[in-house]
C-alpha cells in the first residue's frame, strides 16, 4: 500500500513504525536543540559573590515609542561561558545584573508593548559594549528614540538611568556606589 504525500507516492508504514519515526524526530530535536543559540544563562548565584569592588553594573537608556520591558544581551568574549543575560528593564532604563570586566555583550533583543525587535549577532549595534576594566558602576549611553533628541545632555540622562538603578540595588552593597555617583552628577550640574 503507498500513501500520497504531498504529490508523491511513498510507502505505507505501520502505525507503529509512524509511532517510533515521531518519536526519534521529536527527540532528536529536543536533545539536539539549535547549534546556533547560545546556552541559557548560568544563574547569578554561581561563583564569587559580585561585589562592587570585584565587579561591575552596567545601565543605560534604549526608548522605544511603546516602552521598553526587556533588553536581552549575549556574552560573546570567548574568554568567559558563554550566556545569555536579560537586563532588568522599566520603561526605558536597562540595569545589568553585577558583571565582570573584559565580559563583552551583544544586543539580541529589545522588547516593548507592542513589539520586539531583533539584533544580528554578525554586525554591531549602539548598545553593545564590554565591560570595563574597572569595577563600578558604568553608564553606557541613551539609545533609541532618545539618542538624538538627549545626546547633549547626558548629565540628566544618566541621573533618569540611576534612579532606576538605585530602585533594582536598594538595600545591597551596591546602593552607596549608586548614591555616591549620584551625588557627583548633581554636583557637576
Amino acid at each position: 500500500m503507498k500513501w500520497d504525500l504531498f504529490g508523491l507516492r511513498v510507502p505505507a508504514f505501520s502505525a507503529a513504525a509512524r509511532v517510533a519515526l515521531c518519536a526519534a524526530l521529536y527527540a532528536s530535536f529536543c536533545l539536539c536543540g539549535c547549534e546556533s543559540m547560545p546556552p541559557p544563562a548560568p544563574s547569578v548565584s554561581e561563583g564569587p559573590a559580585r561585589t562592587p569592588e570585584n565587579s561591575s553594573v552596567c545601565y543605560g537608556i534604549y526608548r522605544m515609542e511603546s516602552g521598553v520591558n526587556d533588553v536581552q544581551f549575549a556574552q560573546m568574549n570567548t574568554d568567559f561561558s558563554p550566556c545569555n543575560m536579560q537586563a532588568s528593564a522599566s520603561s526605558m532604563v536597562w540595569v545589568t545584573k553585577p558583571v565582570v570586566a573584559g565580559e563583552r555583550y551583544k544586543l539580541i533583543t529589545v522588547s516593548g508593548r507592542r513589539i520586539t525587535m531583533y539584533f544580528r549577532l554578525d554586525g554591531p549595534s549602539a548598545v553593545d559594549f564590554t565591560v570595563p576594566s574597572e569595577p563600578g558602576l558604568h553608564y553606557m549611553g541613551a539609545h533609541g528614540v532618545y539618542e538624538d533628541k538627549y545626546s547633549k545632555q547626558p548629565v540628566e540622562m544618566e541621573l533618569v538611568s540611576l534612579d532606576a538603578v538605585l530602585k533594582m540595588y536598594k538595600g545591597t552593597a551596591w546602593e552607596p556606589v549608586i548614591q555616591k555617583r549620584i551625588e557627583e552628577l548633581k554636583n557637576a550640574k
